[in-house]
């Protein structure tokens, strides 16, 4: 019997900065995200997005958080707190059975 043979896909996410009004701190990394697809084209409504992928036969395999922040200088000379750790980005990953 032959093994089963997959194909697979990522969609990226971003997390987005935005500026702080009355405050010490110039930007809030905030809770939303941008969402794009394989090719970095954006994804504007992500729920029904991962709807689709599931009709489509997409299956969730894994989540990937990622961060490029190892500290305040490579955000604003101005921001003084640590950011190493900080999830700044995730992939998710989804396969499907090739046809």
């Amino acid at each position: 019997m032959p093994h089963q043979k997959w194909e697979y896909k990522r969609i990226y996410a971003r997390r987005k900065w935005e500026p702080v009004e009355d405050s010490q701190e110039p930007y809030s990394a905030g809770t939303r995200f941008e969402f794009m697809d394989d090719e970095r084209n954006p994804i504007d409504d992500f729920s029904s997005h991962l709807e689709q992928l599931g009709e489509d036969g997409w299956e969730l395999i894994a989540v990937v958080p990622l961060s490029n922040y190892v500290g305040a200088p490579q955000i604003l000379d101005r921001y003084e707190h640590e950011l190493a750790g900080f999830t700044s980005h995730c992939t998710y990953y989804f396969k499907r059975p090739k046809e």
